[in-house]
């Protein structure tokens, strides 16, 4: 098994990192993977190892503005730039996997930006894989609030603004203390450019469920407090997939690839993608 890196040229210039992770075996299935908020590529490597052992290839990359990529911390423009992101990377990745399938994941943040990417570009997917996907509005975000965010975003885009609780990611006090030690993770919270894209996003999402009928594999913690588990189940409800999949694990946070019963959600992940290959 082995793990490389290299970079890819975004359309605008930018350059990001990005990663493979390919069994020793030739792959039956590949995996592209869009990671979450302020966080990057190389935490996903646990999972990595796991898929490769089940002849399954990953690969990701870090977002602009994450990890080892370039581009200013916690702000995009716009939500469209991780979306052409997300276009390029599966573009090159194509061309170098053929007759292999690929099934695009993503995870929290990366749910919603691999979400918007089917709403956008209406991909011929082989199957959309949502990991605790942020794609439902926080109870706690009143419309009150949310005009807040908008009018911060106009005054000062690149304000910062809150985070979230590290006890919210896992129950793991290793993983905790893993993040938070991590040169490569950005704790400082997101900007109000940031959030605002976030909700329009989110919005746009809720509006067109029905171009999701690819098969369609959603899991989730229900002590998720980062984001709602009740997005999970609103995409499970309303997609007019015929092979879709709902997994909510009971107890488990926000990374539930990262809490103590990890093995059991990668094994049933991966039975899932093996079953579908």
């Amino acid at each position: 098994m082995q793990h490389t890196t290299g970079s890819l040229l975004t359309r605008d210039g930018l350059q990001l990192l990005t990663r493979s992770w390919l069994p020793d075996e030739p792959p039956k299935a590949a995996i592209l993977l869009v990671h979450g908020v302020n966080e990057h590529s190389g935490r996903y490597a646990y999972m990595a190892s796991h898929m490769m052992t089940h002849g399954i290839a990953v690969y990701s990359y870090d977002q602009r503005g994450h990890g080892q990529s370039e581009g200013p911390r916690a702000y995009v423009e716009s939500f469209e730039e991780y979306v052409g992101d997300v276009a390029l990377t599966m573009q090159q990745i194509l061309s170098t996997i053929e007759g292999i399938p690929l099934f695009l994941m993503g995870h929290s943040l990366g749910g919603l930006i691999a979400s918007l990417f089917v709403v956008n570009h209406h991909p011929q997917l082989h199957a959309l894989i949502l990991s605790s996907p942020a794609l439902q509005i926080p109870a706690d975000l009143s419309p009150v609030k949310q005009k807040l965010v908008g009018l911060v975003n106009r005054v000062v885009p690149k304000l910062v603004m809150g985070k979230f609780d590290i006890e919210h990611i896992s129950r793991d006090k290793v993983v905790q203390e893993a993040y938070l030690a991590d040169p490569l993770v950005n704790n400082s919270g997101i900007s109000a450019r940031m959030g605002a894209e976030v909700l329009e996003a989110t919005e746009k999402v809720r509006m067109h469920p029905k171009v999701f009928r690819m098969p369609l594999y959603l899991f989730h913690g229900t002590e998720d407090h980062i984001t709602d588990p009740n997005g999970s189940k609103w995409l499970y409800a309303e997609a007019p997939s015929t092979d879709k999949t709902l997994r909510l694990y009971d107890g488990l946070r926000h990374e539930t690839m990262n809490e103590p019963e990890r093995d059991t959600v990668l094994s049933e992940l991966s039975a899932w993608i093996m079953k579908h290959a």
